[in-house]
């Protein structure tokens, strides 16, 4: 070989070595420099963020959940809601308990799936004493309202991937909820293990039986005193007609990918706080993406056309 072709040999492997060398210590500047505040400071800036979406982050978890009194609890609750839950790339199986119990219907719903970038699973307990809407062409069927705070009730959920646990959270609530961003699990997959105290026997066996009229067995369920426990896996009844669909499959493969690609961005960080940052840098529209799931669009949008039908 030339002596000359040798020389540009070896100055082309000195340029990828000074290229690498560059790279790496750019990306160790940026790992340094770019994330300077503590992580109290970011937390706190971080949940004031959220703050009007109505969810908070919990940094010692790792996972975001529903505040207490978030704007969705003005919203109540119906099965148009989930209709539209595909409408903003929520493939989720939900699962509705009616009772009546002390003069009123009850609902007590769980849910667990794929909300946009994250996996998680949600309970919510509302009720009603008014009469079904009958608004035609929109819904058939009762309202119910996020019951008050003397009726928020102890809630034990614990999140699992087949075999694994993902998180777990209890409190006394009306709607105890768990995600976990850049999380791809399909409903399928997931199982949430829920535990519900009640406050006396004739509302936990109300609840009983509006579990085994949703078609669960005696040996899927757990009571122990006032407190029942029952493993959400399969959903016993009806999905929406959606979820059943190719869109599902569509909007699954979706949310993967979004999922692939927060975890390629932002692999250099090890919490979510930084991961968040660095991602609002590096790709602002994927950040926004990433929180999509705290818009809740399917309360928001569903609540918005039901008191528009009635107006009308």
């Amino acid at each position: 070989m030339p002596v000359y072709a040798i020389l540009i040999l070896l100055i082309f492997i000195f340029l990828i070595i000074l290229f690498l060398c560059a790279f790496l210590t750019y990306r160790k500047f940026l790992k340094e420099n770019l994330l300077p505040a503590p992580t109290s400071s970011r937390l706190e800036n971080l949940n004031q963020f959220l703050l009007p979406t109505g969810f908070q982050y919990n940094s010692a978890n790792d996972y975001f959940y529903a505040a207490m009194d978030c704007w969705q609890r003005s919203c109540g609750y119906c099965r148009l809601y989930d209709e539209s839950a595909a409408s903003f790339s929520m493939v989720i199986d939900s699962e509705p308990i009616y009772f009546d119990y002390g003069g009123r219907r009850w609902l007590i719903e769980f849910w667990k799936g794929q909300y946009g970038m994250t996996a998680g699973a949600e309970v919510g307990i509302y009720a009603t004493d008014k009469k079904d809407l009958h608004i035609p062409g929109v819904f058939d069927g009762p309202f119910f309202e996020a019951v008050s705070d003397e009726e928020l009730l102890p809630i034990r959920l614990c999140l699992y991937e087949e075999d694994t646990l993902l998180a777990k959270r209890r409190g006394v609530h009306w709607w105890l909820t768990v995600f976990l961003l850049g999380k791809y699990c399909p409903p399928d997959i997931l199982s949430a293990r829920i535990s519900i105290t009640f406050p006396d026997s004739e509302m936990c066996r109300a609840f009983l039986d509006g579990l085994k009229n949703a078609g669960y067995g005696d040996t899927e369920i757990q009571q122990r005193h006032l407190t029942v426990t029952v493993l959400f896996t399969t959903p016993k009844t009806v999905q929406p007609a959606i979820r059943q669909s190719i869109v599902s499959d569509f909007l699954l493969y979706h949310n993967q990918i979004y999922c692939r690609e927060y975890q390629r961005i932002t692999q250099d960080y090890t919490d979510t706080l930084s991961k968040l940052e660095y991602l609002s840098e590096q790709n602002p529209l994927l950040y926004h993406t990433a929180l999509h799931f705290t818009a809740s669009g399917r309360l928001r949008d569903g609540y918005h056309l039901l008191m528009e039908a009635l107006e009308n």
